[in-house]
């Protein structure tokens, strides 16, 4: 029944994307019925998208760098998760073998480091025309590095603590932890450099579909429900809300120790998640650049999109709150440190398929506006 009410949910955000769509339609269609009436031309040309026609796709106003190195680690573990859920329903691996399950993903992932260096480089080579071979260097070692050397710093500290503080037999021996640390070393490092240099010989990811103006516009002051802030909270109660239901089962099979062994349920909530991202982001991002003339949307439909993993963490916070744990700081520190982990995870993964679809939706709705000033123009050159 959850999952019958999210597809419900699917529907209503594909709907008014539709609606959207076909409402630039219909304004092409009418200025093709203008004849002489210059107040509908000057309607439609003040129309929105015209005002920003050239700024919609100037590159990022803050660290092009770390957005391309953030796309990469999105996909990057976007395709581990698919593949980790894939093997035991194609029966590679028996779902009750939980040590062959970790292993299986920590090789997967490593081996997807040349996916995520192959999309790091050409995500920057969209954002920069012309890229610095040291920043491109930059943009592979961010992605290489960057949120592996956290989930790795964080598991080090816990696995340390474990051992002096608590004298814990259940710590990870230190073979292990150095054989993790050669897969990521020599194996992720490598591929995310190799990938990342195929990628900078093919170019940009997508071609932009018009030129970038000289000067770019003055970003009028925003009302607070168009906000950053305001829409990524918006967006994560959304997001979250859809898939709480199937996320207590999730949650309780990691935590408390229920068998959960349904893992195309977890590939129906995934996919859920995913297009709950994609819709949102497209859907704020149309009503911000038309309503506000703010076309600095880059960062907005990564934060937009990632709000899920933001909402998980303040789910977190709230179970601790709770008092659902134990009160040791050992308890709590093992917990919030993973769930973080799971949330930063969640939050690239659905934050790149927000941008990409934020993309494609500005791409679309672009065109359609450029044929509308094609219009407008063929008109003044034959009056």
């Amino acid at each position: 029944m959850s999952i019958a009410n999210s597809t419900v949910g699917v529907m209503l955000l594909l709907a008014m994307i539709t609606v959207t769509l076909v409402r630039q339609l219909r304004h092409l269609a009418s200025y093709k019925r203008i004849t002489s009436d210059e107040e509908k031309a000057e309607r439609i040309i003040g129309f929105g998208w015209q005002l920003l026609h050239r700024d919609v796709f100037r590159p990022p106003t803050y660290s092009p760098l770390l957005l391309a190195a953030c796309c990469g680690t999105g996909f990057q573990l976007l395709c581990t998760a698919v593949e980790t859920a894939l093997l035991p329903l194609l029966g590679f691996i028996h779902p009750s073998n939980h040590g062959m399950m970790v292993v299986a993903m920590l090789v997967l992932f490593a081996v997807n480091g040349s996916i995520a260096g192959y999309v790091s480089a050409r995500s920057y080579c969209l954002f920069c025309r012309r890229p610095q071979e040291k920043c491109l260097r930059d943009v592979t070692k961010y992605t290489a590095f960057g949120f592996p050397g956290i989930a790795f710093g964080y598991w080090l500290l816990v696995n340390l603590l474990a051992l002096v503080v608590q004298s814990s037999t259940y710590a990870v021996p230190m073979t292990s932890m150095t054989t993790v640390l050669c897969m990521w070393v020599c194996i992720l490092a490598p591929l995310a450099f190799l990938g990342a240099h195929i990628g900078y010989k093919q170019g940009a990811l997508f071609h932009l579909p018009n030129a970038r103006g000289p000067p770019p516009r003055k970003v009028p002051p925003q009302p607070l429900l168009r906000k950053l802030p305001f829409s990524i909270l918006a967006a994560g109660v959304l997001h979250f809300g859809c898939i709480l239901v199937e996320f207590f089962y999730i949650h309780d099979s990691l935590w408390i120790g229920l068998y959960c062994p349904f893992f195309g349920f977890q590939l129906i909530v995934l996919a859920i998640l995913l297009v709950y991202a994609a819709l949102t982001s497209s859907i704020l991002n149309y009503y911000v650049l038309c309503g506000g003339t703010e076309y600095r949307w880059w960062w907005r439909s990564f934060g937009v999109g990632g709000s899920g993993g933001i909402a998980l963490f303040m789910f977190a916070c709230m179970h601790v709150g709770r008092g659902s744990l134990s009160l040791s700081f050992s308890t709590h520190l093992l917990y919030l440190g993973f769930m973080g982990l799971m949330a930063l995870a969640m939050f690239l993964m659905t934050g790149v398929v927000g941008l990409v679809a934020s993309f494609g939706f500005n791409r679309c709705y672009t065109d359609r506006s450029s044929l509308l000033g094609i219009f407008r123009r063929k008109k003044i050159l034959s009056g």
